[in-house]
């Protein structure tokens, strides 16, 4: 599993203070092409990439937009009016399909330099979870399109290809994914069970009852991470606005980054639902109050 992002975004914060608060020029356009036209993967034979450069949008984070056609091909599940089809960032009892989008960047020389699983979860995932369920729902020759954010590895990467993935659950303990195979330069991701949360009253009636001691230290360690973000997102206004004083704070700052990556990480499985939904909520939090410095 990947560290957790929110880390590289704290070094970025500290060049922008000691660049005296301001925000850097936006970089010159970046573009990458597809490196096929074919997604691989479980629903790979409905969808083709469009053939064309895609410019990277933004300094931070940097997004590309990739746009897919559907093709004449039949989907692998039916999809009907009852059916409950939610990306691998949701959950939901009884049968359901989860569906998502995954990509690899490389370089000049076809070198994976990144990846993004078409069946991770959460952060991990595409940039907007639901463009996946909304792709599978297109008519044969209509076109959408689905986000992925860069990191520092992808940066010097000049084309990309796509991957896709599928899961149906009966509603049992038994499912069954159809995806491509993992390189194994790479960790698989974990499929995580998260649900949708919109505010505090969604958290509310998400929360689930636990007395176990395991509960309780996740509880605690939730508590302590938000109150961080706080400072953090304290510490990222004074950065913006020129304020030299928040170099002292950049060193404790990022320390502690590392002691809850360290804490955090992995902590999927261990985590109930409802904590894990307050952990994407105090993240997301951050991330927002990020973008809009």
């Amino acid at each position: 599993m990947k560290k957790l992002k929110f880390i590289s975004y704290i070094l970025v914060l500290g060049l922008l203070v000691s660049c005296g608060g301001k925000k850097e020029e936006k970089s010159e356009n970046i573009f990458m092409k597809p490196e096929t036209t074919t997604v691989s993967g479980g629903l790979g034979e409905c969808f083709r990439v469009i053939d064309r450069e895609y410019k990277i949008i933004g300094d931070w984070p940097k997004l590309i937009t990739v746009e897919l056609e559907r093709t004449d091909s039949s989907l692998p599940f039916e999809l009907t009016s009852s059916t409950e089809v939610r990306s691998y960032s949701h959950s939901m009892t009884g049968s359901f399909i989860q569906v998502g989008f995954g990509i690899e960047f490389l370089d000049e020389d076809g070198n994976v330099l990144d990846k993004i699983s078409a069946s991770a979860s959460g952060l991990s995932g595409s940039y907007d979870s639901n463009e996946s369920v909304d792709l599978v729902k297109l008519r044969p020759g209509e076109k959408g399109s689905i986000r992925f954010s860069l990191d520092s590895d992808a940066e010097n990467a000049t084309q990309f290809r796509i991957s896709s993935s599928y899961t149906e659950n009966e509603g049992d303990d038994s499912s069954e994914v159809y995806s491509i195979s993992d390189s194994n330069d790479y960790e698989e991701e974990e499929s995580v069970i998260v649900e949708d949360v919109d505010d505090d009253a969604e958290v509310e009636a998400a929360t689930i009852s636990n007395t176990s001691s395991s509960s309780k230290n996740w509880n605690a360690l939730l508590d302590s991470y938000e109150q961080y973000v706080d400072k953090y997102i304290s510490y990222m206004k004074k950065a913006a606005n020129g304020d030299m004083s928040a170099l002292s704070e950049y060193p404790a700052l990022m320390q502690k980054a590392q002691d809850f990556s360290e804490q955090l990480d992995g902590a999927q499985g261990d985590m109930t639902p409802a904590q894990w939904a307050r952990y994407m909520k105090i993240t997301q939090k951050m991330m927002k109050a990020a973008q809009e410095m």
